[in-house]
């Protein structure tokens, strides 16, 4: 538990100025680690969204490009999200079961899904950018 609480410490350092009173770079309690942690999601969610579009925007573009036969860069990249929403919330909540039903549980989840995410908006990022 406490290299969870220590890896939310660095986690959250981003998200200290949205969080009104409270430190995230030092949450006192588990309430505020909850705080931040929940406010690190958002922010990685909110990322993640436009990270997607960016990436959609350059499948569509992709696909006015070929003929019609052969298009289907948007709906592969749509495919592959969904695909990946999957994975991410298996995944974290098989990350979850090693605390499952602690206090704790939620919190190791929701951190899973951050780091999950953010590695996946690199990933689309890298996609939206042209060759």
């Amino acid at each position: 538990m406490r290299a969870v609480v220590a890896l939310a410490f660095g986690v959250f350092a981003a998200a200290a100025a949205q969080a009104q009173d409270i430190d995230c770079t030092t949450p006192k309690d588990q309430a505020e680690i909850g705080h931040c942690i929940k406010i690190a999601t958002e922010e990685a969610a909110a990322e993640l969204d436009v990270a997607y579009g960016l990436a959609w925007s350059r499948m569509v573009r992709i696909d006015e490009t070929l003929p019609a036969g052969r298009r289907g860069a948007e709906v592969a990249l749509r495919n592959a999200q969904q695909n990946w929403i999957r994975y991410r919330d298996t995944t974290c909540a098989s990350e979850g079961f090693e605390h499952a039903g602690e206090e704790i549980e939620p919190m190791v989840v929701s951190l899973c899904s951050e780091r999950l995410t953010r590695a996946r908006i690199e990933d689309l990022r890298a996609i939206a950018q042209p060759d």
